[in-house]
């Protein structure tokens, strides 16, 4: 099979990212960023494999014992958690299989790539606090002071719209707005965004 004619590594990679990732998967700017940083550390750690420089790196050069040394790399010398691990190989295996439907005449290379499995990982129980949990937590701010009464506000307003400690919410005054339904009277909705895709308007109460 002629090399010459074959799309260059450069180009694949800028149509992964900005044509399909973007544009036809309309991927949020956090997993472009985790898909770029996982790249980027896969380009560097090939091209010091084989003794080449970033540039000169070709589709051919991105084998499938590439990739497992990459992850090897991660878990061992990196110290990776599993998780992450799994991302990085996530963002491998997703540009390969872009060019296995852009370019078929390597679609044997990439399947080798796609066969790299993902680990199995550990899931935590998830915790929750208990009605009483939570009265005794909003009841600590002094709501006798004008700082007291800010932070029962905040606390009540993230606990009853669910905000998760691990994003973060912005809320201004726009970002509010009441509504009427029969037999509940005046009900006060906040918009929340935690990312250019999510976007939520749960009741506060």
């Amino acid at each position: 099979m002629p090399k010459n004619n074959l799309p260059t590594l450069p180009k694949l990679l800028h149509s992964f990212f900005h044509e399909w990732l973007i544009e036809q998967r309309n991927a949020s700017q956090r997993t472009v960023l985790a898909y770029r940083d996982a790249w980027r550390l896969f380009l560097r750690f090939v091209a010091q494999r084989r003794n080449k420089s970033v540039a000169a790196l070709t589709l051919e050069h991105l084998i499938g014992p590439d990739v497992l040394a990459f992850l090897q790399h991660i878990e061992k010398e990196r110290r990776a958690s599993v998780n992450t691990r799994n991302c990085r190989l996530a963002a491998l295996r997703s540009f390969f299989s872009f060019v296995a439907e852009y370019e078929p005449r390597v679609a044997l290379q990439c399947a080798e790539v796609l066969r790299v499995p993902f680990k199995k990982t550990t899931r935590r129980a998830t915790r929750y606090l208990e009605s009483a949990e939570v009265t005794a937590i909003l009841s600590q701010p002094n709501r006798h002071t004008a700082e007291g009464q800010r932070d029962h506000a905040l606390m009540s307003l993230l606990y009853n719209t669910g905000a998760a400690c691990r994003r973060r919410w912005i809320f201004d005054r726009k970002m509010f707005t009441s509504s009427r339904r029969p037999m509940f009277g005046s009900w006060v909705r906040a918009a929340k965004s935690a990312s250019r895709r999510s976007g939520r308007k749960p009741p506060i109460w």
